[in-house]
């Protein structure tokens, strides 16, 4: 059974200070508003998705921008710690995107906390509507 309902969508201040943390955050929040499955419990852990997110982003910018690989001071080729973060933080992410369920496999197991199912099964359509499109 889900908890109640999270009344605040106000994020916690290290998410506010970061605009790419914010931007997930809220992108995040409506959607599991909008599907009814934002709840006091989700907090800490979109907070977590959205900082990872900043993070994943930042690094995949440093990858996109020098590669894969680098060259040490001693002159051999090693991977690009940005590129070891990509992978890493993608995974951390995805696990967090199944537990609160804004992936399909995640979304299988919730149920919404909604008092009216109807209502509920419009809103998780809405919202795998809205998903598919930033796919």
């Amino acid at each position: 059974m889900r908890t109640p309902r999270s009344t605040s969508d106000t994020p916690p201040p290290e998410v506010a200070a970061d605009p790419a943390a914010l931007a997930t955050w809220t992108a995040t929040v409506a959607a599991l508003r909008e599907a009814g499955l934002w709840t006091a419990a989700d907090r800490a852990v979109v907070t977590r998705y959205s900082l990872l997110s900043s993070l994943w982003a930042a690094a995949q910018r440093d990858v996109t921008e020098g590669g894969t690989m680098m060259k040490t001071q001693s002159g051999y080729e090693s991977v690009r710690v940005s590129a070891v973060l990509v992978t890493k933080l993608a995974a951390a992410m995805l696990a967090i995107e199944s537990a609160i369920g804004l992936n399909a496999r995640g979304r299988s197991r919730l149920k919404p906390s909604s008092p009216n199912e109807s209502d509920a099964v419009a809103k998780e359509r809405a919202f795998l509507r809205r998903v598919m499109v930033r796919a």
